[in-house]
């Protein structure tokens, strides 16, 4: 004690203080805290700075230890010097701050009196100008230079100079208006939203050259109301819809996104194709015809009929108007209809809806060519009648830049050269019963994504005809002379996949009622549908589109959501995985190729339909799984399981998820020295490597502790470890030592599991203003930076492609995020804790984790 004593003089005497004068102030960096201590050695601070800002003041005798163990001494000079250093920061930062909020008070006090006085204002029309012609906004080119009436909502606002920049909007156009003088100053104009109804008057004047607003021209107001306000604070419009915006809340509030512009130019668009779609069908000669809804037969399969009660009788909503349009076809010829049908179809996929808008016709005296010819027609025609109208093709580049109409004559593929196709180019399809996957057949059901992805290759329209019987309705024609096979036929579209489906109808009784024999139908009901072919039956043949898929296909929409009004889709919550499966297919349509996964996470079928559904080719992506705990004793079998689970042919890295081994009899995690250890573990993961199904094997959770255990009994150095790694948790000699042996890094968690804790400091508030980029692109380009890969994981699309844009930081920059770490309070990570110091039956030490009990970090 006399040696601390003498040092404690001894710096006393060089800061020019006597020893007896100064109080002594404890410091544990560990233990300590900034909050709850009092410099006490019973309660200790956690940081020098605190203790030269206590009640004690600056001239105390710090005590300082760096772990619980070590015994306290005092301050090192430097150390002091630091601590003053910061000390004087945090009063400057404290004065900054405190003068920034006297500066926002004041300001929100000249704000309350503007108010105030702005109340004042009272505006009136002034009844010497010309009246106001009342006009939508689509009709203001012919009235420049008049004055006007216009009313709607404010899709857009700017305040600036003691302007206010009005974007009006009507449903019918765009208007720029200016508010000027007393007009910009009243009450009403300073809390003005967006989403407001307001009234303006003025005189529209046409722009001059080198400015551009809607339309070409200004509205220059000389009156103004607000009909309606809209609110502001967390309910205003911009609030509620920004980048951020999950798609669940986006389809909660479909009623108010539908103001906006992209939504509105879809339904636009939706408009115009009915439109068009009647125009072709008129220079066709047919007619159109309303068919009922509620019905009491099925047409494509009773499983997927919404049935309700009909006065006592079962009825459905109609799956297709198919069988009334034939009844048609002797009184009016060849017809069609624009009509809902319904399927309860439980797919939450981004081409399935319960509702959806089938439009519909059927045509007599025609071949099976005649049929494929007249839609591929149809399609062409109504695509050149919608583009031939300025505003419609406006709005269908504006959403789809790089939309091209479709080349004539439309590829014909038989069902049988698909089958061909898709085992010469390597489309497998997954067995029902062994969950493997196995080379198409001739009988098998070509599934969707195999379908797209043939399409997305050959990458032009497909008519896809001659399919199996047994795959299709009962009402469907054979093939003469090869009645195995069926006249029908799908379109596909590239990147939408099937948006029409047709057949020839079966023109002969007998063969009628043996399908529905078939089938098992009862006929009894059906009994209008067979008199078509009892009183002068005919060779004829029909179809169905999808309006919502061919809209998907012409403005490049995502999903059939997007191109429904109110979109109508099973309702039961898609659950993980199926946001896994649209996550992925989002990342990937962005342009993500790794792919992360694990059989603890319970996602892999997700994953891997995602992968084969995108269309996106297999080499292309690097998808990663993982070893769960309690298979560390039967690796083989897991690896064959996550195989089955994925659907693939290889993944290219298979981790080990934990060291840790869990008995899978009575869930007990295994101590360290138990069988099976993590090295005999690795071993058998060695063993996968000779199939060629894992391209390499690697680790997860390692420190250096278990890697220098593990390298000296690997034949196969691990490829890649992966492990928590954030400017909280740099972990910087873990990651020396990795890249000293050539191991890749891979950063789980790279955003922190405290985002708001990096996006609310100053030090990235500060970067995000210098470097330009966002919190989140300043965390992933760190990580790819300092040179490991990180994985950040989100569901929400604009966050997707904002992770995905990320540039090299500057030296300042990676020197802020590298030391970040040693600010108060932030050093540390919210581990798996099972219990004080311990993370899955291992305690930190066990891990090889510097960490104390509480999971603070205690060294990088």
């Amino acid at each position: 004690m006399a040696s601390i004593v003498d040092k404690v003089t001894e710096q006393a005497e060089k800061l020019g203080l006597s020893s007896e004068s100064m109080p002594k102030v404890y410091v544990d960096e560990t233990a300590g805290s900034d909050d709850k201590g009092d410099g006490t050695e019973a309660s200790p601070y956690a940081t020098p700075v605190t203790a030269l800002a206590g009640p004690q003041g600056a001239e105390v005798a710090i005590f300082i230890r760096k772990a619980p163990a070590d015994e306290y001494a005092p301050i090192s000079g430097a150390a002091l010097k630091r601590a003053k250093k910061g000390l004087e920061q945090q009063k400057e930062k404290a004065k900054k701050a405190e003068a920034a909020a006297a500066k926002e008070s004041q300001e929100r006090q000249r704000e309350a009196q503007k108010l105030e006085e702005s109340k004042k204002i009272v505006l009136k029309e002034d009844p010497s100008l010309p009246a106001a012609i009342k006009t939508k906004i689509q009709g203001c080119s012919e009235l420049r230079s008049k004055r006007i009436s216009v009313s709607g909502w404010v899709h857009r606002l700017r305040q600036q100079k003691g302007l206010t920049f009005i974007v009006l909007r009507d449903g019918t156009g765009y208007l720029q208006c200016v508010l000027s003088g007393q007009l910009a100053q009243t009450y009403d104009a300073l809390v003005l939203m967006t989403e407001s109804t307001v009234r303006i008057i003025g005189t529209l004047t046409e722009l001059p050259e080198g400015k551009t607003a809607p339309g070409g021209h200004e509205l220059a107001a000389d009156y103004w109301q607000l009909l309606g306000a809209a609110p502001g604070g967390a309910e205003a419009y911009s609030t509620k819809f920004n980048e951020e915006t999950e798609g669940a809340v986006l389809y909660d509030n479909r009623h108010l996104l539908l103001r906006g512009e992209i939504a509105s130019a879809v339904l636009r668009v939706r408009s115009g194709v009915l439109s068009a779609f009647r125009h072709t069908f008129a220079k066709h000669s047919l007619i159109e015809v309303t068919p009922p809804c509620l019905v009491q037969t099925q047409v494509e399969g009773g499983a997927t009929l919404f049935k309700l009660d009909y006065y006592g009788q079962p009825a459905f909503l109609t799956q297709s108007s198919q069988l009334y349009l034939e009844t048609c076809l002797p009184s009016l010829g060849d017809v069609f209809c624009v009509q809902e049908s319904f399927r309860a179809e439980n797919s939450h996929t981004r081409r399935h809806l319960s509702e959806f808008t089938h439009l519909e016709a059927e045509l007599a005296f025609i071949t099976f060519d005649e049929l494929m010819a007249h839609i591929e027609a149809v399609i062409c025609e109504t695509v050149d009648t919608l583009l031939e109208d300025p505003k419609m093709a406006e709005l269908v580049y504006q959403l789809h830049p790089k939309f091209e109409k479709p080349k004539r004559p439309f590829m014909r593929m038989n069902y049988k050269d698909a089958i061909k196709y898709l085992v010469e180019h390597g489309i497998k399809r997954k067995d029902e019963e062994t969950g493997e996957l196995v080379d198409h057949a001739v009988g098998d059901d070509i599934a969707e994504a195999a379908e797209r992805q043939m399409t997305d290759q050959l990458n032009v329209p497909i008519f896809l005809y001659g399919f199996p019987k047994e795959l299709k309705s009962f009402y469907m024609k054979k093939i003469p002379g090869d009645e195995a096979f069926t006249e029908s036929c799908d379109l596909l579209m590239p990147n939408v996949g099937e948006i029409v489906g047709g057949s020839m109808r079966i023109a002969d009784m007998q063969e009628l009622l043996e399908g529905y024999k078939r089938e098992g139908i009862d006929p009894a009901p059906y009994y209008w549908f067979t008199d078509q072919r009892k009183y002068g039956t005919c060779e004829h043949g029909g179809y169905g589109l999808g309006v919502e898929r061919l809209l998907a296909w012409l403005t490049d929409r995502f999903t059939v959501r997007e191109c429904s009004l109110y979109p109508r889709c099973w309702m039961g919550e898609p659950g993980e995985s199926e946001a896994c499966y649209n996550m992925i297919l989002n990342g990937l349509k962005i342009g993500y190729r790794h792919l992360d996964t694990a059989f603890g996470y319970g996602n892999e079928e997700a994953v891997g339909k995602a992968i084969r559904d995108s269309g996106v080719p297999r080499e292309e992506i690097f998808v990663t799984t993982k070893l769960v705990w309690d298979d560390h004793g039967r690796v083989a079998e897991a690896f064959e399981r996550s195989m089955k689970n994925l659907g693939l042919d290889y993944v290219d890295l298979y981790l080990m998820h934990w060291p840790q081994a869990m008995d899978p009899k009575d869930g007990r995690y295994l101590a360290p020295e138990e069988s099976p250890t993590y090295v005999e573990t690795w071993k058998a993961m060695e063993e996968l490597l000779p199939g060629g199904r894992v391209k390499s094997i690697g680790v997860s959770n390692f420190s250096i502790k278990t890697l220098e255990v593990l390298l000296p009994e690997a034949k196969v150095l691990p490829a890649n470890i992966q492990v928590e790694l954030h400017p909280s948790l740099p972990s910087f000699k873990l990651l020396e030592y990795c890249k000293s042996k050539g191991i890749v890094v891979t950063a789980y968690c790279p955003l922190g599991r405290n985002f708001k804790l990096f996006a609310d400091s100053a030090e990235f508030k500060s970067l995000n203003e210098s470097e330009g980029l966002s919190t989140a692109q300043l965390l992933i380009s760190w990580a790819l930076q300092r040179g490991t890969v990180p994985i950040p994981k989100s569901v929400n699309e604009s966050r997707l492609r904002d992770n995905f844009n990320v540039t090299r930081l500057s030296d300042h920059a990676m020197n802020v995020i590298d030391n970040f770490h040693k600010t108060s309070g932030v050093h540390g990570t919210l581990v798996f804790k099972t219990g004080a110091g311990k993370v899955f039956g291992w305690t930190f030490d066990q891990l090889g984790w510097g960490m104390d009990k509480d999971g603070n970090v205690i060294e990088s």
